[in-house]
């Protein structure tokens, strides 16, 4: 049965919303998103729905594409019919006119029938072609939207493992480029491959009720041909398959010199760029194009000699049938029916080859969307926790017991290595080390983008993802000697961490409030945790739409298309967005947007926003939604250090209004002074745990915390908060000391304390300055300060003048 608790254990009353009483269920286990039994040809009939009855909708029912495929094969079967029904009544006509036993009255009479006979396959023609292009025009254009519709959709409902192995380059393809390929092979091209059967087969039936004898002997002629053309077409596509990797390689490298311009031309790199861009790419592109034209040469040149080889050996038996009483249209028929089906080949079978590329397409695709990720978006089962406040009936305490972990594209490598350790609610958790330690593979897996057990493991429809987790493999085992200095490692390094072949076996477990992650509705977990990573993505769109978007899993989540009518939503929402981002320390900036919030930026790229007010827009996107938990990982990088502190007061704010759980991960320790527990870890593993001061004891087992100390990432008594709080004093010695110890090194300073107005508090815009600051009335240069003492902090404002020794 369910994991349930009502009225006992960390989840009481209405903290959880409690799902169905049905027994639980694995996602391997369920489906969701589309399925269908169809084969790869059929499969995109299959997103269509249900045909409806024609008296209940006839125009539903004549705009359904089982309808319009019907109806565009009768037409294509007509349309195809009036060229060989054409050149049968052509003939008959030169029977007629070449029969000297008729009278010249008759002979006229002859060409007066065939010309109205002629006026039947001529209005069937037009009236044919038109309709079957309009059908299969329609229909296809009906299937490659629903297919790219439900792509997306399947894309955006996969776990972040699918990702790891599928970049946005091939998504972005799959949805364009594969699905116009789709909506072309299965509209035009599959509309003149009918079209070429169909020609072919009442050519032949022509031909061979004209003069049977002429077409057996043009037939092995025929047969001869159409696998030549084939063998030719199939050549070609593999040379226009790759010339087309070659060219997206091109494009690719395009994309990424554009993109970096401003680093193009720092460093002055145009010439050699452009000089490897035209050797190295665009001669690989050229040498396929080249061997393509070659090819396509040879088939034209064929083509004419195949085409006079037909006429040739038509009129030679042809001729020597007549003496035999074979008549002249009869002749004339057969060898124009074979003569129309060279040209058709040479002309349409490329249609062939694009309805077999549009088929090859869809079986990607379907790979793509009938894959069911482990961790799927789309269950709805699960306990769904009420939104987090002081009154909610739970508190966010995260541990991990246990947790061993390996990313699906690096099966061979530990990420964690049996990592356990607790974030205790309503208190700042610092999570500290080397590059590569394993730090913000926690934020993931706390968000459930992987689960330890799984997410290592190869998905049984993930075939590409299969077959570059074996290349990977394949490149570790032919690794004979690494430098582990070079990869980061230490020379004492386990060598299993790079070339062992076994994949990790992953495991733990995750728990909040006292629950397994995995318990817990994803919607609603994801809902309760937000996570502000190092490089922001914003979204397409204004500022108060990205900060609202920090409301979605929430009952006051933002639909721009359904809410813009209500003003009063719009304007509590707009309220919330200006608290989150006075939090973030942003509301400064987005003031002085030349719209305000309302300023439109284009995912960060337009210039408008420097890195570190997206950051804090990140952060005001994070706060919005009043989580339970948030995770800022690497989120304060592209801060000052006085604007990092005034986001880390108001988070403290924060965290005893509500009971806010906060974690961080950093390289820069600036937080990890002021947290309550710090975790150090090293190549995946945990190495240590405890408080600031205890972490640099020298009696410590493991200095890895005191070596990054050391390094410089922060000395134990320099900081910096340019906030200081009201009545806050500092000794003149005091900050004399340590501001020419510490933070400006070569330089001395002199102070005095003064209560005059702060210039740099104006600086911010700040009404009030406290007085019992440290100031010089000298050449002044303002310089934030503060100094720890007994686990808080005194802050003050320097005036200093800056003498050089």
């Amino acid at each position: 049965m369910l994991f349930a608790k009502q009225e006992s254990g960390p989840l009481s009353g209405d903290a959880i919303q409690q799902r169905p009483d049905t027994a639980k269920q694995t996602t391997a286990t369920k489906q969701f998103g589309h399925q269908s039994s169809l084969p790869d040809i059929l499969y995109p009939l299959s997103f269509v729905g249900p045909l409806p009855p024609p008296w209940i909708s006839p125009r539903l029912f004549f705009s359904h594409p089982w309808i319009l495929y019907t109806i565009g094969l009768i037409a294509v079967m007509i349309a195809s019919a009036c060229f060989p029904m054409f050149t049968f009544v052509i003939g008959r006509w030169m029977n007629g006119i070449t029969d000297m036993s008729k009278s010249p009255q008759e002979r006229e009479q002859v060409g007066t029938d065939a010309a109205i006979w002629m006026l039947g396959p001529l209005f069937a023609a037009f009236f044919g072609s038109f309709v079957w292009f309009l059908c299969y025009g329609k229909a296809s254009e009906q299937l490659a939207t629903a297919m790219r519709l439900e792509y997306v959709s399947s894309i955006l409902s996969q776990d972040t493992a699918y990702f790891d192995t599928h970049g946005c380059g091939e998504i972005t393809t799959r949805a364009d480029k594969d699905i116009n390929t789709i909506n072309n092979g299965y509209g035009e091209q599959l509309g003149w491959t009918m079209h070429l059967v169909c020609f072919l087969i009442t050519n032949l039936v022509v031909a061979f009720v004209s003069l049977p004898k002429l077409a057996v002997v043009l037939s092995p002629f025929f047969i001869w041909l159409l696998v030549l053309f084939t063998s030719v077409e199939l050549v070609v596509k593999k040379q226009e398959v790759r010339a087309e990797d070659a060219s997206g390689r091109a494009n690719t490298f395009l994309e990424q010199c554009f993109s970096g311009i401003r680093v193009v031309h720092t460093f002055a790199m145009s010439k050699p760029l452009r000089q490897y861009w035209n050797n190295s790419l665009l001669g690989d592109i050229e040498a396929l194009q080249t061997r393509s034209i070659f090819v396509r040469a040879i088939k034209i040149g064929w083509c004419h000699f195949a085409l006079c080889t037909i006429l040739g050996v038509g009129y030679y038996y042809g001729s020597s049938l007549m003496d035999n009483g074979a008549q002249v249209g009869s002749i004339f028929n057969t060898i124009i029916c074979f003569t129309a089906m060279h040209f058709i080949i040479n002309s349409r079978l490329t249609a062939i080859s694009g309805f077999s590329s549009a088929v090859a397409c869809v079986k990607v695709l379907r790979h793509h969307i009938e894959r069911q990720p482990y961790i799927d978006i789309r269950d709805e089962s699960g306990i769904k926790l009420a939104p987090f406040s002081a009154q909610c009936g739970y508190t966010p305490t995260v541990m991990f017991n246990n947790v061993t972990f390996a990313y699906p594209s690096r099966p061979d490598i530990k990420a964690l290595d049996d990592v356990s350790f607790s974030a205790e609610a309503g208190q700042l958790t610092a999570i500290v080390g080397p590059s590569g330690a394993g730090k913000s593979s926690i934020a993931g897996l706390l968000v459930r983008q992987y689960d330890p057990s799984t997410a290592n493991l190869p998905h049984p429809y993930d075939f590409m993802a299969t077959g570059e987790r074996k290349d990977f493999s394949n490149q570790l085992d032919n690794v004979q000697t690494i430098n582990k200095t070079e990869k980061g490692l230490n020379k004492n390094t386990s060598t299993q961490l790079v070339t062992g072949t076994e994949p990790v076996q992953g495991g733990g477990t995750i728990i909040l409030a006292g629950i397994d992650l995995r318990e817990y509705n994803l919607r609603s977990l994801r809902s309760q945790i937000s996570v502000v990573h190092q490089e922001p993505q914003l979204l397409s769109g204004s500022v108060f739409e990205n900060i609202a978007s920090g409301l979605a899993g929430t009952p006051l989540r933002h639909r721009k298309d359904l809410d813009s009518s209500d003003q009063e939503k719009v304007s509590f929402t707009r309220q919330l967005c200006i608290e989150a981002l006075k939090k973030a320390e942003a509301w400064e900036f987005v003031q002085d947007l030349p719209q305000g919030m309302d300023t439109q930026i284009t995912g960060g790229r337009t210039g408008i926003l420097s890195g570190g007010q997206q950051q804090r827009l990140a952060i005001a996107r994070a706060l919005i939604g009043k989580p339970a938990v948030l995770i800022l990982d690497e989120a304060t990088s592209a801060l000052s250090s006085d604007v990092e502190l005034k986001i880390r007061n108001n988070l403290e704010l924060e965290q005893q209004q509500r009971g806010l759980t906060v974690i961080s991960i950093a390289h820069r320790l600036q937080f990890a002074q002021l947290a309550q527990k710090i975790v150090v870890m090293q190549q995946g593993r945990i190495v240590d745990t405890g408080t600031y001061s205890e972490l640099l004891s020298a009696d410590r087992p493991d200095q890895t915390f005191a070596q990054l100390v050391n390094m410089g990432a922060l000395k134990k008594d320099q900081t910096i908060d340019p906030v200081p709080n009201k009545g806050s004093k500092v000794s003149h010695k005091s900050a004399t000391n340590n501001i020419t110890n510490g933070s400006l090194g070569s330089y001395v300073s002199h102070g005095k304390q003064d209560s005059s107005s702060c210039d740099y508090r104006k600086r911010r815009q700040e009404t009030a300055c406290y007085s019992g600051h440290v100031t010089r009335r000298t050449r002044r240069t303002r310089l934030p300060y503060a100094t720890p003492v007994g686990g808080t902090f005194r802050c003050c404002c320097l005036d200093v003048e800056l003498v050089p020794r």
